[in-house]
């Protein structure tokens, strides 16, 4: 059960740190998403750059104390589904740019369920870890958990050029 509850996190700390790093590689597209929903202010400049520093850190954290890094992500996610929520209201069917470009996400319901969803099978996992008392990821464990996110990652980038290459086409024809 410690074996399956250490891969787990650490994948999920993967996640998070491609969440970050899809952030960042797209990043004058957040800024602007976070300038949008907060200004230019302070609380605008705090939000930039604090979302995918705490995704990055409890992503780090899940790979090399699973517990504590599972906590932290049990607890960004619940703060990610309250402010999809009120986010939502005032910005519904905007793009939250939560993976970038890799995984478009608009706010609405189905993002809310989406993160409360995460949230309750993060909260079983750090639950999980911390009564297993499971150990950090071996590198073995976090080499093939990035290969098959790279594997996976690969897939999806094909599916969007595909689609986009697909709309080429039919704009070509109808023109």
């Amino acid at each position: 059960m410690s074996a399956v509850v250490g891969i787990t996190t650490a994948t999920a700390g993967l996640v998070m740190i491609v969440a970050a790093l899809s952030k960042v590689d797209g990043w004058l597209s957040w800024r602007r998403t976070t300038r949008n929903w907060f200004g230019s202010g302070r609380r605008g400049r705090i939000t930039t750059y604090a979302i995918p520093t705490s995704e990055a850190t409890a992503g780090v954290a899940a790979i090399v104390a699973p517990a504590i890094g599972m906590t932290l992500i049990a607890s960004l996610l619940c703060a990610f589904s309250v402010g999809a929520y009120i986010l939502s209201r005032k910005h519904y069917g905007e793009s939250c740019n939560c993976f970038g470009a890799l995984m478009p996400s608009k706010l609405g319901r189905e993002l809310v369920m989406r993160n409360v969803f995460a949230a309750l099978v993060a909260i079983a996992l750090a639950s999980l870890a911390w009564s297993n008392d499971v150990d950090a990821a071996s590198p073995r464990a976090v080499f093939l958990i990035v290969f098959s996110g790279v594997l996976g990652l690969t897939v999806a980038e094909y599916r969007i050029m595909r689609r986009h290459a697909e709309g080429r086409r039919i704009a070509l024809e109808e023109s």
